[in-house]
């Protein structure tokens, strides 16, 4: 009797591992056709059915312990986070500097509760910046885009290529800081639009080909705040005014968040390694609504809620934070 329930229970296990399996084979060849993955060789497939048999097995673990946002397949589930963090994310933004000109951060009270620039329709559309490092370009074009809609009524989409390979205080497809890619739009008087210098998702040479009448003066026609450090009030506050350049803490939940609010906490050794663009708060659920630069198939069409907390901040967020404001 006591040998036929050790049978049994090996049985079940076998199944349960039999079906697991089948399943993994199945979600594989959906996500092969929904995001058109083409690999060049049948070892190369084997490795990435691997690694995506891995990630999907750690994604349903931690779902069952998550409580206000789930993760989810997107088209990062057959890479590693080693090839996520070399060739999509940024090196550390941990800076101590901070500009002077806070006049904004009065002691006025916050008039709006809620905030959402997307809704009234300030924010271009989801951007997708592929494997290239750019985070901190997509984040800068995303916040003066919307700078130059709120406070012109022009809508223009600006190149993020330039400031890959123009930007020389930054570091292209390797990172950079949204501060000084906007010393760079400042001291050039205005961005290129991305129609006449097109992302090439990789790091180039700086064209000098494109007349420099086709700069969008009014990208230049601002100055810019570094926010203090870890204040969640001086945030909302210049969310009052644009959209705002935020950096996170990509790890894995973040990568493979798929809805609800996330509310995973930085830990002490970890850094900032992502930057997105902050465009709204909802203080009836305490968070904040960002847009990520990784294209409708992330998140909830490219957006995540997140808590709003004091301190760091989940994932950070409250570290490093630009805004810029346009000069009337």
């Amino acid at each position: 009797m006591f040998r036929s329930i050790i049978v049994f229970s090996f049985f079940i296990a076998f199944v349960k591992s039999f079906s697991t399996k089948q399943m993994n084979n199945f979600e594989f060849l959906n996500f092969k056709e929904k995001y058109n993955k083409n690999y060049i060789s049948e070892n190369q497939e084997y490795n990435s059915y691997q690694i995506f048999n891995r990630n999907l097995d750690l994604i349903k673990h931690r779902n069952l312990n998550l409580k206000s946002y789930k993760l989810g397949i997107n088209q990062f589930t057959d890479q590693t986070m080693d090839y996520i963090q070399s060739n999509i994310l940024c090196s550390n933004f941990k800076l101590n500097t901070q500009t002077s000109d806070l006049s904004f951060l009065s002691n006025s009270p916050i008039k709006k509760k809620n905030i959402n620039w997307v809704k009234d329709g300030f924010v271009r559309q989801v951007k997708n910046q592929g494997s290239c490092g750019s985070c901190w370009a997509f984040s800068t074009t995303s916040a003066l885009e919307s700078m130059i809609d709120i406070n012109m009524g022009q809508k223009f989409l600006l190149s993020e290529q330039e400031l890959v390979s123009c930007s020389k205080k930054n570091f292209g497809c390797n990172g950079g800081w949204m501060h000084k890619a906007m010393d760079y739009v400042k001291e050039k008087n205005g961005l290129f639009l991305a129609n006449d210098y097109p992302y090439i998702e990789k790091n180039n040479e700086c064209r000098t080909d494109i007349s420099e009448n086709k700069r969008i003066k009014s990208s230049g026609n601002f100055h810019y705040s570094i926010l203090p450090s870890k204040s969640v009030e001086s945030i909302k506050k210049a969310l009052t005014i644009n959209p705002v350049c935020v950096a996170v803490k990509a790890d894995f939940d973040f990568v493979f968040y798929k809805d609800g609010i996330f509310d995973k906490d930085l830990e002490e050794d970890n850094s900032i390694n992502h930057a997105i663009l902050l465009v709204g708060m909802d203080n009836d659920k305490n968070c904040w609504t960002i847009q990520n630069s990784w294209g409708v198939e992330w998140g909830n069409k490219g957006f995540m809620d997140i808590f709003i907390k004091d301190k760091n901040g989940v994932a950070g967020i409250n570290t490093y934070c630009v805004v810029p404001i346009y000069n009337i």
